[in-house]
């Protein structure tokens, strides 16, 4: 098949930067709206630590833009989560959405823990996202950040293997990088600020949600980059993807711009994609083991 070959060179000088979010494998533990409420609406959490962030009706709290014990005045901040099990040496993920209302280059938006600060996001000179990995910072695909616009950060970890860490900004795969998380066993909080250099950013944090994987076993969110054997590739209406063992495994199917357009459960191994129109697809399949698999398609009658 010479136009599989094809296919599967583009994916890989494509990279996955086309691929949306995924969290159809975890499930949620925490979900702090901050709207007038420091509680955890899932109930399974304490009140998270809201100290000078004041509530902002349906625009969260406010982050005046320096860690509390590095500032006097109005300018100290801390929006700080209470001891979170998730984060300790398992697979899980956590986003927020935030907007900033002055920017600040190097100011952190999000960071996982306190003392090793092994996971987050900061602002970098250009005002593009810059990906924190067990404390070093690197940078991003992302397009430039713009004042008093939301956004959501979404990170998610996958323990399996090596380690695996995805970075989204709306949605969309800016950073990814292989490594396990080096962090003391107890050192398992969300944060706005980057303790070290007693930093936060200015604006405001809304939805902060913490999720964990839904299996937990040793051999869950294992991380993989396989291709799928596709028949036919390319299809018209339905192709047929030949691994009998992926029967009920869940499927998302996004665009060139990475917009998911079709999801579903493996059926017969059978997918139809009636009605879009002719074009590059790309699925991700999440096998039963837990295994990711991603597999470009082209379609060619709408």
């Amino acid at each position: 098949m010479k136009t599989v070959s094809i296919l599967s060179f583009l994916l890989l000088t494509l990279g996955v930067d086309s691929f949306a979010q995924d969290l159809s494998g975890f499930s949620l533990v925490a979900h702090y709206t901050l709207q007038e409420t420091a509680e955890d609406l899932t109930g399974n959490q304490d009140t998270i630590q809201l100290i000078n962030a004041p509530y902002q009706g349906t625009d969260g709290v406010y982050s005046f833009g320096a860690y509390l014990n590095n500032a006097l005045g109005e300018d100290s901040t801390l929006i700080h989560t209470p001891k979170l099990d998730v984060l300790n040496d398992t697979a899980f993920a956590f986003q927020v959405e935030f907007r900033l209302d002055t920017i600040r280059p190097g100011k952190p938006i999000v960071v996982a823990g306190d003392l090793w600060r092994y996971l987050g996001m900061h602002i970098n000179s250009d005002t593009t996202i810059r990906a924190m990995h067990n404390s070093v910072l690197y940078v991003t695909t992302s397009a430039p950040l713009n004042i008093d616009q939301w956004y959501t950060a979404t990170l998610i970890h996958y323990k399996a293997g090596n380690g695996q860490t995805e970075y989204y900004l709306d949605d969309q795969l800016i950073f990814e990088i292989e490594g396990k998380l080096d962090h003391p066993e107890n050192d398992i909080n969300i944060s706005n600020t980057h303790f070290g250099q007693g930093s936060s950013y200015r604006g405001f944090w809304r939805n902060l949600k913490v999720y964990e994987a839904a299996e937990t076993s040793g051999v869950s969110q294992l991380r993989g980059r396989e291709s799928l054997a596709v028949y036919p590739n390319p299809f018209c209406a339905s192709f047929v993807i030949k691994e009998a063992q992926f029967m009920g495994a869940p499927y998302t199917i996004s665009d060139q711009i990475g917009s998911m357009v079709a999801k579903g459960v493996m059926d017969y191994n059978e997918v139809r994609l009636t009605g879009l129109p002719s074009g590059i697809y790309y699925m991700r399949l999440v096998s039963p083991e837990g295994r990711i698999y991603l597999q470009v398609l082209e379609k060619l009658c709408d």
